[in-house]
């Protein structure tokens, strides 16, 4: 009984807006109705798709996404059951149109944007598909036109901010977009809302060749040297205030023995081509920090052999290479344990992740 009150209800909502809209709306304009909204619901698992593949097309996370030929399949079905709603079938058209996109297939993105914008011109997905053709020229002048689901176009946004590496204002987009839009558009873009948080230090204005470092999920001692020559003076000292090649930089580092293990003897040679990891990088930066001939560079190793104390690092042995290096970075706060226990010494950090520690030795 319930449920045939509610169905009569959201029929006369339907009606009632038709009758508004003939008032005052231009001839052959599309109303979206009450049921057209309730329809989409129906398809959340479709658009769900969608948006996971959309976001891994953006940020690869190794997350697992339906088959471009599956999800045309679902959309296939959907349209066939939506049957007259042009509602529900211009949205299906966008989703269609915006993985054709993402595939690079952009005639056929075009083609279905057609279909959709004969349907109805201003539904949310389909002006976002429009706005990736190049069709719609400002998206955001759209927010007070769209037919529905308005946040859309500021997730859209936020995507778009992230491409123009202006990520502070990407995070504030996402956050606004995700507080009122389904769960699953948090869930597929949530990795992209933390890595612009991660970039946050990053700007518009900053040239590409210190973006494309920066972006990286992981570094070579070649990577390290350039961000600590270009952001910092730390090696003046051992350049000369010269600018130098990338061999002759390394040369004069290794020279220097900062890429040396100080706490005890270690074979082995950090070459240019070499991954970092966490405890290699604190050797580099607890070096740079000694450097300046203020600190002992062997004093953790000193004190706790003397008081015969086991290491308060759970991963990082006091027999260590490292030992000085790890424990330095700590006490000092440039580096840090991740759980408060453990120093995961083999784990490869990000650029960003490397530049901030950089930025505090300095």
């Amino acid at each position: 009984m319930k449920r045939n009150w509610l169905g009569a209800f959201s029929a006369l909502f339907a009606v009632v807006l038709a009758l508004s809209s003939c008032a005052s709306g231009n001839k052959g304009d599309v109303v979206l109705s009450s049921d057209d909204f309730l329809i989409f619901d129906d398809i959340q698992e479709l658009e769900a798709a969608v948006a996971l593949k959309d976001a891994e097309s953006i940020l690869p996370t190794g997350r697992e996404v339906k088959e471009s030929a599956q999800i045309f399949s679902m959309i296939d079905v959907s349209i066939q059951e939506a049957g007259m709603n042009k509602a529900l079938v211009a949205r299906l058209e966008a989703l269609r149109g915006i993985v054709c996109l993402i595939d690079g297939r952009k005639q056929q993105a075009v083609s279905s944007y057609n279909a959709a914008v004969k349907l109805v011109k201003d539904d949310a997905k389909v002006l976002i598909l429009g706005s990736r053709l190049g069709i719609i020229k400002n998206l955001q002048e759209q927010k007070s036109t769209v037919a529905n689901e308005p946040n859309l176009l500021v997730l859209e946004d936020a995507v778009s901010l992230f491409g123009k590496n202006a990520y502070m204002d990407s995070v504030a987009q996402f956050d606004a977009a995700f507080i009122s839009l389904p769960a699953f558009y948090a869930e597929a873009f949530r990795p992209l809302r933390n890595k612009a948080w991660e970039l946050k230090s990053i700007t518009e204005e900053d040239d590409e060749k210190t973006v494309a470092l920066l972006t990286k999920n992981s570094i070579t001692v070649d990577d390290m040297l350039e961000m600590t020559e270009s952001s910092t003076t730390l090696l003046s000292r051992y350049t000369s205030g010269t600018d130098l090649g990338a061999q002759e930089l390394y040369d004069a580092v290794f020279e220097k023995k900062l890429l040396d293990a100080v706490s005890a003897a270690d074979e082995k040679v950090l070459t240019r081509e070499e991954k970092i990891t966490r405890i290699y990088a604190a050797r580099y930066l607890w070096n740079l920090f000694t450097g300046r001939g203020k600190t002992d560079a062997k004093k953790y190793s000193a004190m706790y052999q003397r008081l015969k104390r086991k290491s308060p690092v759970g991963d990082v042995d006091i027999s260590s290479p490292d030992f000085d290096a790890v424990l330095g970075c700590v006490e000092n706060e440039i580096m840090d344990l991740p759980d408060g226990r453990n120093f995961y010494p083999e784990e490869k950090p990000t650029a960003v992740e490397f530049n901030t520690w950089l930025k505090k030795v300095e």
